[in-house]
């Protein structure tokens, strides 16, 4: 506009004019650095992925959990309390649908459903469980803490069937007597500019912009093939995996000598006491 200030007119023989031509990605204004695309990706194309040539083996977006209200509080006793009227109503529900079906075989779960947002956030999964007469109890074993916004933790009640998306994040942390360490980055989508945070607890999705999760580890489940006398029966055995990938390890010895995992993992987790163990 100011060059068209200066000139008072758009003529061909008082302005000259460049073409400006899109390249193959569709950018004809700002038109990428073709550099961009020889940088190593953080994420794989495929999760669990061990012959990745990215950063890492795998990532999760955080706890979508479409409920906030009833599966974090500050309180322990009002978490517990909260989600106890909560499965209570849920199984209420639950049961009179069940009955009123026999007889009403064309009944839609959300002609019966009882809406009320001080009782229970209904969303598709739960609604399935009901329609599938999956029974909910309460389990104090799964009140956990997590990280809710920045530099906020919140009680948490870690539980896959009240939270509408766990994602993989049951795979980075599974319970609360496994460790592990995650770098949250706030996604291409958030509209608050670039986060990067380390949190050694489960995050929310909201925990600093439709946070993306990178972690140190991620653990496997398996079942405990001779079981103890003490051991409950279906109890699991978790195996610890790597979720840097051997890709970029390999790529940091080569870079920085033996050394360079000890290294890459002290630039990225500083906060890894024992840094020298995963290496």
């Amino acid at each position: 506009m100011e060059i068209i200030r200066k000139f008072k007119t758009t003529s061909n023989d008082k302005m000259s004019w460049e073409t400006l031509s899109p390249n193959e990605h569709g950018d004809w204004i700002s038109q990428r650095n073709k550099g961009f695309n020889t940088f190593i990706a953080l994420e794989p194309g495929k999760k669990f992925d061990n012959g990745t040539k990215s950063f890492f083996n795998t990532f999760s977006l955080g706890l979508g959990t479409n409920r906030d209200s009833w599966i974090y509080n500050s309180s322990v006793h009002k978490l517990s309390t909260n989600m106890e009227k909560a499965i209570f109503f849920y199984n209420s529900q639950r049961s009179d649908y069940h009955v009123i079906k026999r007889n009403s075989t064309s009944l839609h779960i959300n002609e019966f459903l009882v809406f009320d947002s001080t009782k229970l956030s209904w969303t598709d999964s739960v609604k399935r469980d009901l329609e599938k007469n999956v029974l909910y109890a309460f389990n104090k074993e799964l009140l956990s803490i997590g990280m809710y916004r920045p530099y906020f933790k919140q009680k948490l009640y870690y539980s896959k069937d009240l939270i509408h998306r766990v994602y993989q994040n049951i795979r980075l942390f599974p319970n609360n007597n496994l460790k592990n360490l995650v770098i949250c980055v706030s996604s291409v989508g958030s509209n608050k500019g670039l986060s990067v945070l380390i949190s050694n607890l489960v995050s929310d999705l909201h925990f600093n912009g439709d946070t993306q999760c990178f972690p140190l580890h991620y653990y496997e489940e398996t079942q405990r093939q001779a079981p103890s006398l003490f051991d409950g029966e279906g109890q699991s055995n978790f195996v610890r995996k790597d979720g840097v990938s051997d890709f970029i390890l390999k790529r940091a010895r080569s870079q920085y000598g033996k050394q360079g995992g000890y290294i890459l993992l002290r630039l990225w987790f500083p906060t890894c006491s024992n840094v020298s163990h995963h290496v």
